[in-house]
């Protein structure tokens, strides 16, 4: 709603069913409605079709990717052995389990996305700058994983046609450290990914709800091919790395859960984008414990 030395246009109250019914209700009253903080992006949601497996799905795409894996396995470079390292990752993803209900059931009552809950905390104008924060730091993800991405499918590609390594070898000329070939894979990547997210939540549910399977899929799928390859043997200790113990051994395990924790900051901070879609907070609950672990 606006203030009172704002001046939005009234606009004429809508055919029922045709608008937000929270706005008709408003514009019937005969208050204002300001366009400066009102939009149907904004609005809390009409469709609340998120349930159980559209939020495993979410964790699934979320969790199961190049980034997440990358971050696990790093955590044996600190210095912690196998079982350490799988108890942290443990109570760190219960501690984001418990934390990601919080949040979730805020969005889920009001059905609302973060840059409106945010109000509450940073006023009505404030909670702009903790968008446009959250907006530079999602714009930074988006490039990270799409060039992780990338990446892959360009180890794809010199899989099935080895020849094309010739394109991308250390004398071909670069641009911000990517060969013309490494720029045609992320930019491809780049304009999918765009593609998908422009046409609305409806179709990034639709979307992850098969993706999310299918990457349960090649994970397993990866896991069974690496096994096999190494000859049904591996080994959690990193050559070269010194196993800690005693004070450091304690020091770098909690350091490991408070990773943990900041890793799922970003999904965090955002999971009330996606469960204000969630019918219930059941639903938030059931999806978060089944995907968590």
């Amino acid at each position: 709603m606006a203030r009172k030395n704002e001046s939005p246009a009234v606009q004429a109250p809508p055919e029922p069913g045709d608008e937000y019914p929270e706005k008709v209700r408003i514009l019937a009253e005969g208050r204002l409605v300001s366009d400066r903080l009102w939009n149907a992006d904004l609005a809390p949601a009409r469709q609340r079709n998120w349930r159980v497996r559209s939020l495993f799905a979410l964790w699934m795409c979320d969790v199961h990717s190049i980034a997440g894996y990358t971050f696990a396995a790093g955590l044996f470079i600190t210095g912690l052995v196998g079982w350490q390292v799988f108890l942290a990752l443990v109570l760190g993803i219960t501690l984001v389990y418990f934390l990601m209900n919080f949040a979730g059931t805020a969005g889920q009552k009001t059905g609302v996305p973060y840059p409106v809950l945010a109000r509450m905390s940073f006023g009505l104008f404030g909670a702009n700058l903790a968008a446009l924060i959250r907006a530079l730091i999602a714009i930074a993800w988006y490039g990270i994983q799409t060039w992780l991405a990338s990446e892959a499918v360009l180890v794809l590609l010199f899989s099935v046609w080895p020849q094309l390594t010739s394109l991308d070898g250390p004398d071909v000329p670069r641009i911000l450290g990517l060969t013309p070939l490494g720029w045609a894979a992320f930019l491809v990547l780049w304009a999918v990914q765009l593609l998908v997210i422009r046409r609305g939540m409806e179709t990034v549910r639709k979307f992850q709800d098969w993706a999310g399977p299918a990457i349960w899929v090649a994970m397993f799928a990866l896991a069974i091919y690496i096994l096999t390859q190494a000859g049904n043997k591996f080994s959690l200790s990193i050559p070269g790395v010194a196993p800690l113990d005693g004070p450091a051994a304690l020091t770098q395990f909690f350091s490991a859960i408070a990773l943990t924790v900041t890793y799922f900051a970003a999904l965090l901070l955002n999971f009330c984008d996606f469960s204000r879609f969630a019918p219930d907070r059941k639903t938030i609950l059931r999806g978060n414990f089944w995907a968590c672990p």
